[in-house]
């Protein structure tokens, strides 16, 4: 955080580094600044900083919190956050969905093929700057954390996850079961971007990278070792999946349009008869369609695609429940035969406060 002070407009940075900043205000007094942010995923706590740089925690609850103004007397116009994350399943054969849900900001990341097992990215407090994989069975037995590391994916075998860090930037393979943790050869990657795959073989994993001087596109690369390869044009920011017969990515170019990259290095095909707010949620077994959905409406409802046609037949609507507080985007995986599924939602309730005596 920089504040320009003084009849020069001189930038000064005043604030340590945070994960998060958000809300600002000047004390009464104008010695210092007040604002709301957190450290290494810690819950928005408020704080203040003088203008020389000495900064002091005001105030943390057990709920997020979000500065809007101070007045003259030095009352606080402040906003709770009480934010979780719900997991939910229902595994084939099965007509009752189980609440898997775990700690407060789990989401899941990965559902096996006989939705039996789930991964779950966790990235409330407590998780660290690499967040936490976990893994539970949708039987319902706890969750058992396999280390650190977002957006994991299970390997065809079951035997590993896959997950990103940040800090410093990595691809890992955490073991399910016995085993230690191995990390991926980095290669000229300088930076990860969320979410990884597994190539359908087991024996590759292809991510979304980025090199110095260049922008993000896909790479894929092998687990037993050697350095990334690109297999995309420059541009591709986000989504990566696998194709239906296992034999290609699928990602959006630099314009949006989702196409079909084949991983040996063909021309890549494009993906039409899709509509914007489709999102590609996985693929059916029979190596034919895509299941797609519009994860940012509720309910949830998913459809089986066909990419050679275009033809879109509904498979089924989730719906929570208890639909209140949910907001923001969604996450559903589906087993390969469509019949099993687990999704997880965001909830958020909030209370506005004015808080007197704080100093």
């Amino acid at each position: 955080m920089g504040c320009d002070c003084g009849p020069t407009g001189k930038k000064t940075v005043v604030s340590s580094e945070m994960a998060n900043q958000e809300g600002l205000a000047w004390s009464p007094a104008g010695d210092e600044v007040w604002f709301t942010g957190n450290k290494k995923w810690e819950a928005d706590a408020l704080y203040a900083i003088s203008l020389s740089g000495q900064e002091r925690l005001v105030i943390r609850t057990t709920n997020r919190l979000m500065l809007h103004d101070i007045s003259r007397d030095g009352r606080v116009l402040l906003t709770s956050f009480n934010s979780w994350s719900n997991i939910v399943s229902q595994p084939p054969g099965e007509t009752k969905e189980h609440d898997l849900s775990w700690l407060d900001q789990g989401a899941v990341s990965d559902l096996s093929p006989d939705g039996k097992t789930i991964l779950i990215d966790y990235w409330g407090e407590g998780a660290g700057t690499n967040g936490a994989t976990y893994l539970r069975r949708t039987n319902g037995s706890p969750a058992v954390k396999l280390g650190d590391g977002v957006s994991p994916k299970l390997s065809p075998d079951g035997k590993w996850a896959l997950a990103v860090r940040f800090t410093p930037p990595q691809l890992v393979l955490l073991p399910t079961g016995a085993g230690e943790t191995r990390v991926l050869e980095r290669g000229p990657i300088e930076q990860y971007a969320w979410g990884a795959i597994w190539v359908p073989d087991g024996k590759r994993v292809a991510f979304l990278g980025r090199e110095p001087g260049h922008d993000w596109r896909c790479y894929i690369q092998s687990v037993d070792g050697g350095d990334p390869r690109p297999i995309t044009a420059e541009g591709t920011r986000e989504g990566l999946l696998i194709s239906p017969d296992g034999r290609s990515l699928i990602a959006p170019d630099a314009q949006g349009q989702l196409s079909l990259y084949p991983v040996e290095g063909e021309a890549p095909q494009p993906i039409l008869h899709l509509e914007s707010a489709d999102t590609i949620i996985g693929s059916s077994g029979d190596g034919r369609s895509l299941y797609v959905a519009n994860l940012n409406e509720m309910p949830i409802r998913v459809y089986r695609f066909d990419p050679s046609n275009g033809n879109k037949e509904r498979l089924k609507e989730i719906m929570p429940a208890d639909p209140a507080g949910i907001f923001g985007y969604h996450y559903v995986f589906l087993t390969p035969d469509g019949k099993g599924y687990a999704y997880s939602v965001s909830r958020m309730f909030t209370d506005l406060y004015v808080v007197e005596g704080l100093k």
